[in-house]
């Protein structure tokens, strides 16, 4: 088995269990929603992860899913793809996650381009900064970071690598 067939098994294997796995009891009123659920469902903002950054949006399905699409059209290489998250944790001020994606990378410089499709996964900690900050007149304003694994088979560029670091900043609207 190569690298790339071990790597893809992991992948699919942690996403299966993230989803497959039902959510932890949350002790919560409705007075204090917990991070997933605080502010609507959509939100767009801006997010890096190393080599591209640019614009991320993002649904809440559910108190412990979340779908996001990201166009990383900045940076070295761009990237056009989607992520699922799984709340594993979810607190009012912060949730812990876990996630699964798949996206196109462009790499174009002079005479040379390719695009390859990338994988990858990892954790992060979404932060609610209205609660952080304990002023509830803040706009409804979230940041996440994370660190994860990727995998793109490029030919031509030699600058990717598998571990990332990503952040995010997004504006959550759309109440529920």
């Amino acid at each position: 088995m190569n690298c790339f067939s071990l790597y893809l098994t992991g992948v699919l294997v942690f996403g299966l269990l993230m989803i497959s796995s039902p959510p932890p009891a949350v002790a919560q009123d409705a007075a204090t929603p917990t991070v997933g659920v605080q502010d609507g469902r959509y939100s767009v903002g801006f997010a890096t992860s190393w080599p591209s950054y640019g614009l991320s949006g993002t649904l809440h399905l559910s108190e412990a899913l979340t779908a996001e699409a990201i166009a990383g059209f900045f940076g070295t290489v761009s990237n056009f793809g989607g992520r699922a998250w799984y709340r594993f944790n979810r607190n009012e001020a912060h949730d812990l996650y876990a996630y699964v994606g798949a996206s196109i990378h462009r790499y174009s410089f002079l005479n040379d381009a390719e695009n390859v499709l990338g994988l990858g996964g990892g954790a992060g900690v979404e932060v609610s900064m209205r609660k952080i900050l304990d002023n509830d007149d803040f706009p409804p304003i979230f940041w996440t970071a994370e660190v994860g694994l990727a995998y793109a088979d490029f030919d031509v560029f030699d600058g990717f690598s598998t571990m990332t670091f990503g952040s995010g900043l997004r504006y959550r609207f759309g109440g529920r």
